[in-house]
């Protein structure tokens, strides 16, 4: 899928993505917005690229986002808005990216102590099935064993008796 490209290549389609996504930000104007959908690529650069290359796309997304603006009819009622709007956009795009990314790493983390559960498992398994194997083998050992000592015991017990007999 998508997140198995290389990290360069994740990060040159989410740039190509920003740009399609900055191009209808540009087309729809002040009616429409479009401002979530540069969420996408930014994620996705994060997820599959890393955290640098998700605030690289969120540094790119902000930029796209003030020129599609500044090249619309739309005026504000003081210039300083517009980089404004794009600064608070920016904050918003890298809290995206620093979420994502740390979501991904809790869930690779994750996965490894899972494996490692998994293989911790396996082996207390075994060892679980050679002591008991151990133990079976211990106790049918105890039990001929005593079989054994009852059979002498009456050996000796008969021997003891014919003796008795034998004495009289």
């Amino acid at each position: 899928g998508l997140s198995q490209l290389p990290g360069s290549w994740a990060t040159f389609l989410a740039l190509v993505l920003a740009g399609l996504v900055g191009v209808l930000d540009y087309a729809t104007g002040d009616d429409l917005h479009v401002t979530a959908f540069y969420l996408v690529p930014i994620c996705w650069a994060g997820w599959a690229a890393g955290r640098k290359a998700g605030v690289f796309l969120a540094m790119v997304c902000a930029v796209s986002f003030a020129v599609a603006n500044s090249a619309s009819a739309h005026t504000y009622a003081h210039p300083i808005i517009l980089y404004w709007n794009a600064l608070m956009l920016l904050a918003l795009f890298v809290v995206a990216v620093y979420s994502v990314t740390a979501t991904l790493t809790a869930y690779r983390s994750l996965a490894e102590a899972q494996a490692l559960l998994r293989e911790a498992n396996e082996d207390l398994e075994e060892k679980v099935q050679r002591r008991t194997a151990a133990l079976r083998s211990e106790i049918a050992e105890r039990q001929r064993l005593e079989q054994v000592k009852v059979q002498a015991e009456r050996l000796l017990e008969r021997q003891e008796k014919l003796a008795t007999l034998g004495t009289l």
